[in-house]
């Protein structure tokens, strides 16, 4: 929530919501949060102005929200692992972050953390940016993006990585992408628009891995 950074609401009352707390982010901006449901924790991008950003982790089963054990903030200002952090999203216990440089998105891949050394980066196709609209849905051997003026959608290949295979203009820059019931949604400002996919792709599992199904 820009500057604010992360903002805890009470939702009891989905009309009048009660914020709790903010941690805030002062001379930065809070770009995206994202849940690990397998480690109850959440991540948390933040952009600066200087082309640079880091990911903050909350442990979601402390009350004070502190940093889980061996998670500190995973910043982007070396070479390789440089950029600003646009979105974030784990899936199958990996963190995906879209990355802006000057004007373009790239994804980072970190597979193994808290090991940071565990890492893909590479620039994707087409995807050209102005400021910090851009959105990022990641899905099983797939990722739509939405960048100044596309909805690009790369397929993953073993040899060369994330390709862009369909792509679309767009009305409304960045628009945000939402995941719901294995569908694909796409934002604009008369709602929610169910979007098209080139092909068949896993979403979600239910339950998740190694979730304990009985005693």
């Amino acid at each position: 929530a820009s500057q604010k950074g992360l903002i805890l609401v009470d939702v009891t009352d989905p009309k009048a919501p009660l914020v709790l707390s903010e941690m805030p982010v002062p001379g930065h901006i809070a770009t995206d949060v994202a849940h690990d449901s397998l480690k109850n924790i959440l991540a948390m991008s933040v952009a600066d102005d200087l082309g640079t950003g880091f990911v903050r982790f909350f442990d979601l089963a402390d009350d004070e929200l502190g940093p889980p054990l061996g998670y500190p903030p995973l910043v982007f200002n070396t070479d390789a692992l440089r950029g600003q952090p646009l979105d974030v999203q784990w899936l199958n216990g990996e963190l995906y972050v879209l990355l802006k440089r000057g004007n373009d998105l790239y994804l980072a891949v970190l597979n193994n953390l808290p090991n940071t050394s565990s890492y893909q980066v590479q620039k994707l196709d087409r995807a050209k940016v102005n400021d910090f609209n851009a959105s990022m849905l990641v899905q099983y051997g797939q990722i739509t993006v939405t960048s100044q003026n596309e909805r690009i959608v790369y397929r993953h290949d073993a040899a060369t990585g994330y390709r862009a295979s369909y792509w679309e203009t767009l009305t409304q820059p960045g628009a945000e992408l939402v995941a719901n019931q294995g569908g694909l949604f796409v934002a604009s400002s008369s709602g929610l628009a169910d979007s098209r996919s080139p092909g068949l792709v896993v979403t979600g599992l239910e339950p998740a891995s190694v979730t304990r199904l009985g005693s």
